[in-house]
C-alpha cells in the first residue's frame, strides 16, 4: 500500500545455490559482484570446495 508523499522500501531476499567449478571458473565472484552491483548485501551460508580438478564445489 502506498501512502502519497512517502516512500516505501522493500526488503528482497532470495537464496542462490552453485554448483560445479565455481571457483577456477570465477562464476562465484561474479555471481557475488553482481549482488552487489545491484545494491545487494550477500551471506554465504554454507561452502565446500573441492580438492582437485575434478571436485565440483558448491556454496
Amino acid at each position: 500500500m502506498a501512502v502519497k508523499g512517502s516512500r516505501v522500501n522493500a526488503m528482497v531476499s532470495e537464496t542462490v545455490e552453485l554448483k560445479g567449478h565455481i571457483i577456477d571458473t570465477l562464476t562465484l565472484a561474479r555471481v557475488l559482484d553482481g549482488i552487489q552491483s545491484w545494491g545487494g548485501e550477500f551471506e554465504i551460508e554454507e561452502m565446500h570446495v573441492g580438492r582437485t580438478n575434478a571436485d565440483e564445489s558448491w556454496a
